[in-house]
């Protein structure tokens, strides 16, 4: 892999990362403060509060109103979503993707494509009508 590819797979994944569980996003929301979590880990850091009640950004602690209808209600960043799919199928072309995120036995299969829009890869072993 040369320097060029190795910078951007690099930002990519620091792109990717949730700054809570250092894991790539799933389900990435968005504050006001435009600052992306996962929504279990901006619940979690939240589990506290309740619909009206402030709170604060992990990252940069400006305040925002904990939305009326439960935290589930923050903007989803369908823009992290995208680059979590690119980062995905890039890794499956590499070979450096991991496993199946459908298969639910512990023979897993290799990851060899990645949903369009879910950012969820498969292996070759599932029927095409479970994709």
């Amino acid at each position: 892999m040369n320097s060029m590819t190795r910078a951007f797979v690099n930002a990519l994944k620091d792109i990717a990362e949730c700054p809570i569980c250092k894991d790539d996003f799933t389900d990435p929301r968005s504050l006001p403060c435009i600052h992306t979590f996962c929504l279990h880990c901006i619940a979690r850091w939240g589990r506290d509060k309740r619909p009206g009640d402030a709170m604060d950004c992990p990252v940069c602690n400006q305040t925002f109103v904990y939305p009326a209808g439960g935290i589930e209600q923050l903007q989803k960043n369908y823009y992290v979503n995208k680059l979590l799919c690119i980062k995905v199928a890039g890794d499956i072309a590499a070979g450096t993707a991991a496993f199946c995120d459908r298969c639910e036995t512990s023979e897993q299969g290799a990851a060899a494509a990645a949903a369009v829009d879910t950012a969820i890869a498969y292996c070759n072993r599932l029927p095409e009508e479970a994709v």
